[in-house]
């Protein structure tokens, strides 16, 4: 089974990686009450960017945190204005749009070969549950 065709990801593995991301996330302190911005593109005309899109949004709800949706196409003023007024203290984002993404926020890169070991090094085991929250 594939979700939605997406570059013929399984089923199976998205939840992996999801849960693994949401493990990391969750690392950082992501939990109910938390916001996490992420700075990611949602074009249906780019699969890896729909598929990081809907893998960092499933994992932000599992972590019980709220995801702020920002435009990576805005201009860099308004996107540091959206970071700032949200109030997050982390970030998703890819290499591409990480430069130069306001400081006050840490940021993860989801392409960055260094951040997916990080994922695969969090517990394997599958998590027990998860929080949707507004906004998620």
């Amino acid at each position: 089974m594939t979700l939605n065709g997406i570059e013929g990801r399984r089923t199976s593995d998205v939840e992996r990686r999801s849960n693994q991301l949401a493990r990391l996330l969750v690392s950082y302190g992501v939990g109910p009450g938390t916001s996490v911005v992420l700075v990611l593109e949602r074009s249906a005309h780019s699969v890896f960017g729909q598929r990081e899109f809907l893998l960092a949004r499933w994992a932000v709800a599992k972590a019980g945190g709220s995801a702020v949706l920002i435009d990576p196409t805005l201009p860099r003023r308004e996107i540091h204005a959206l970071v700032v007024e949200s109030g997050a203290d982390l970030g998703l984002t890819v290499n591409a749009y990480s430069q130069p993404l306001p400081g006050q926020v840490h940021w993860i890169e989801l392409d960055n070969p260094d951040v997916t070991s990080d994922w695969a090094r969090q517990w394997p085991a599958p998590l027990t549950g998860y929080w949707l929250t507004e906004g998620a």
